[in-house]
C-alpha cells in the first residue's frame, strides 16, 4: 500500500521527468486525505516553482514553514519564490536562516555570499558564523545546553525566528529541563499553532509524565501533518521515547490507499 512518503517520492520524479501536473495531482490527492501534509504542501512549492508561478510556489512554503521552520528545502523554495518577484532583501532572509540550519553546506553558503553581492554590492568572500549557527553546532554535538544559551540568545533578540525557537525547544527537551522546554513549546504554538516539532515534544514528555498534557491529541494532529511520523523517527531515535511512541499508535487510518 502506498504511504504519504512514497506518494511524494513519486510526485518528485515526475517533477524531474518535466511532469509537473502529474506531480500536483498525486500531492493533491495525499491532501485530500490529510490536507496539513506538510511533505505534500513541500511538493506544491516545488511543482509551482518550475511552473514559474512563483506566487502559489510561496504561499506553499510559507505553510511548510509554519508547521516546521527548520525545512531546509521550504526555506530554499520560499527564498528562490522571493527572487524571482524581485524581492531581494526576503530571499537573502530565507537563504541566511537555511544557511544557519546547515552552517558546512558549501552551495547554500555559495548562495548566500552571491544574493549578498547582488543586493547590496557586498564584496566579502566568507560569512561569519551567527548565534543561530553556533547553537545548531552544539545542539549536533551533544552540548544542549550551550546549544539552549545560544538559540534563546536568538529568539530573545528576534521573537519571530521560530526555527531558533524550535531548536531551543529540543536542546532543552534533550537537555531533560523539560519545565524549560514546555515553556518554549507552548510559546511557539501561540505563534504558529501547528508547529511539528513543538506538538511532538509536549506529547513526549505528557507520555513520559513530565507534564500532564493531552498527549494523544497532540500525537493525531502531529501525525496528520507528517503521516509517516518522519519527524518522530527522527527525533526520537535512540531515545526511549521512541519505545513510548510506538507503544501509543495515533487513532488515524494508516497506511493510506488509493480510493
Amino acid at each position: 500500500m502506498p504511504t504519504v512518503g512514497s506518494l511524494c517520492a513519486l510526485a518528485r520524479r515526475s517533477l524531474n521527468a518535466h511532469e509537473a501536473g502529474q506531480a500536483i495531482s498525486l500531492a493533491g490527492y495525499v491532501l485530500r486525505l490529510y490536507p496539513k501534509a506538510i511533505d505534500a504542501h513541500c511538493v506544491l512549492g516545488e511543482a509551482y516553482a518550475v511552473m514559474g508561478q512563483a506566487s502559489k510556489s510561496g504561499d506553499h512554503f510559507r505553510l511548510v514553514l509554519s508547521a516546521d521552520p527548520e525545512n531546509v528545502s521550504a526555506l530554499t523554495g520560499l527564498g528562490a519564490a522571493y527572487r524571482i518577484e524581485g524581492r531581494l532583501p526576503e530571499a537573502l532572509v530565507q537563504l541566511e536562516r537555511a544557511l544557519d540550519l546547515q552552517p558546512d553546506d558549501a552551495r547554500l553558503r555559495r548562495e548566500v555570499l552571491g544574493l549578498n553581492r547582488q543586493h547590496d554590492g557586498a564584496s566579502a568572500d566568507r560569512l561569519k558564523p551567527t548565534r543561530a549557527a553556533l547553537g545548531r553546532i552544539y545542539l549536533r554535538s551533544g552540548l544542549y545546553r550551550r546549544a539552549a544559551k545560544e538559540l534563546g540568545a536568538v529568539v530573545v533578540e528576534d521573537p519571530n525566528r521560530l526555527d531558533a525557537a524550535v531548536g531551543q525547544a529540543e536542546a532543552l527537551w534533550r537537555a531533560e529541563t523539560y519545565g524549560e522546554a514546555a515553556q518554549v513549546c507552548n510559546s511557539l504554538l501561540c505563534l504558529a499553532p501547528d508547529c511539528l516539532k513543538a506538538k511532538l515534544l509536549l506529547a513526549d514528555m505528557g507520555l513520559a509524565g513530565h507534564l500532564q498534557t493531552d498527549y494523544r491529541s497532540l500525537r493525531d494532529e502531529a501525525h496528520r501533518m507528517d503521516p509517516d511520523d518522519r519527524m518522530a523517527s527522527d527525533l526520537f531515535a535512540e531515545t526511549e521515547s521512541a519505545r513510548r511512541w510506538q507503544a501509543s499508535p495515533a487513532d488515524l487510518p494508516w497506511p493510506i490507499a488509493f480510493v
